[in-house]
């Protein structure tokens, strides 16, 4: 659970964005994360920004 709070952290993502995040949805390469439209507040997909922390976390 402490990796889960630094990752929230590290992003500013919400419990239910990190603990349904999926491997098909993480772009190393890019640093991007994507949170699907289900998930998001307003109800549209959106990128959620890894920095190194984050990417290390995972």
């Amino acid at each position: 659970m402490h990796q889960v709070c630094r990752f929230a952290l590290a992003t500013g993502a919400r419990a239910n964005e990190i603990l349904s995040l999926t491997w098909d949805k993480v772009d190393i390469d890019r640093s991007l994360a994507w949170v699907t439209n289900d998930l998001a507040k307003n109800g549209k997909a959106r990128p959620m920004p890894l920095n190194r922390e984050a990417i290390a976390l995972l």
